[in-house]
């Protein structure tokens, strides 16, 4: 204890000097320029191709007459592996997900078994991850596995709106404000001109809109912060409702509000997923099913702690089908990760 106040002592002496009492460390993860991933065959779902968003350009910084020297990680080591630790070991009390697959998986229909096998891939990351299981909230057609797994069923609940807002409804009275809460949403997607989105749940006529969506979350309105990952065609249309000052959020898509999603067939577990999902769950594991490394750390800052932020920009280069997108309006995603 009497080290770590030590190294503490160090860091604030070292920011009050560099920026004269205000103590500001931003984490910041470099972008790749080039795609160092090898390129693969993906086979579509969809039919339509659509418009790839512009680049976000980030607003320009007010200049001052007498620049002030930058504190950074780079320049401060000893303060990077403090702030490392500490968000490692003690970043959240809590961790808490729900897992939504609103497609319904087939016997023999390889294309439709993605609803079960991208669930059972987002359930194994969790659980690598750290999750607890009595924490993770599977909701799967009529509420029953697909295919056995595990040596217990993992799916708690049929999805429906109603068992959908009672789940959120569950966790506003647990989720505290030193948690973290996940949530993933995988089916199909409608749009309409204004990049609004529609969100069918495929085992009954139910349907969810972005705004109806992102008010089930909403009801969680204690935690430290929160990650969304959406695979649906033209899901970048939920951002905006998520994308909301103070709402520590990331928001993760897999595609532009114009754009559908697609599908690849992996040749390391011969089966198809998602591509969105089967990229994320590699990142976010640092390994495809097959245990083979992906080298989604060695985009960002190589710390051993996969940040969202690195997850974007790792899904940003492998997906070839269909382009990614954030929102990330506290400016978060560097400086969380699914621990």
């Amino acid at each position: 204890m009497q080290s770590h106040l030590k190294k503490l002592q160090y860091a604030f002496t070292l920011c009050f000097i560099f920026s004269v009492g205000c103590f500001t460390v931003e984490s910041k993860c470099k972008l790749v320029s080039e795609n160092p991933l090898a390129p693969k065959h993906a086979y579509r779902c969809n039919c339509c191709s659509g418009n790839i968003a512009e680049p976000i350009t980030e607003p320009a910084v007010e200049s001052v007459t007498e620049p002030m020297p930058e504190l950074t990680l780079e320049s401060a080591p000893e303060l990077a592996s403090i702030t490392s630790e500490l968000e490692s070991t003690y970043e959240f009390a809590n961790i808490y997900a729900v897992l939504i697959s609103a497609g319904v998986a087939q016997k023999g229909v390889m294309l439709a078994s993605e609803y079960w096998d991208d669930l059972v891939l987002q359930y194994k990351m969790l659980i690598m991850n750290g999750f607890p299981e009595e924490n993770i909230y599977v909701l799967y057609d009529r509420g029953h596995d697909f295919d056995s797994v595990f040596w217990h069923s993992i799916t708690n609940r049929p999805v429906t709106k109603k068992n959908i807002g009672e789940v959120f409804d569950e966790l506003s009275d647990l989720i505290k404000e030193n948690d973290l809460l996940y949530v993933w949403w995988m089916g199909h997607g409608s749009k309409s001109d204004t990049c609004k989105l529609t969100l069918p749940i495929s085992g009954t006529t139910e349907e969810f809109t972005d705004e109806e969506l992102s008010e089930c979350i909403n009801r969680v309105s204690h935690y430290k912060k929160r990650a969304i990952a959406v695979m649906t065609c033209y899901s970048e249309g939920i951002i905006d409702n998520m994308d909301v000052e103070d709402n520590r959020t990331v928001t993760l898509t897999s595609s532009a509000c114009q754009e559908n999603s697609y599908s690849i067939y992996s040749d390391c577990d011969d089966l198809f997923h998602a591509e969105f999902n089967y990229e994320l769950t590699n990142a976010l594991c640092q390994q495809d099913p097959c245990g083979r490394n992906v080298p989604s750390d060695a985009i960002g800052n190589g710390d051993g702690h996969i940040s969202l932020l690195e997850v974007h920009e790792y899904n940003t280069m492998a997906m070839m089908e269909s382009t990614p997108q954030m929102g990330d309006h506290d400016r978060i995603s560097c400086s969380t990760h699914l621990q």
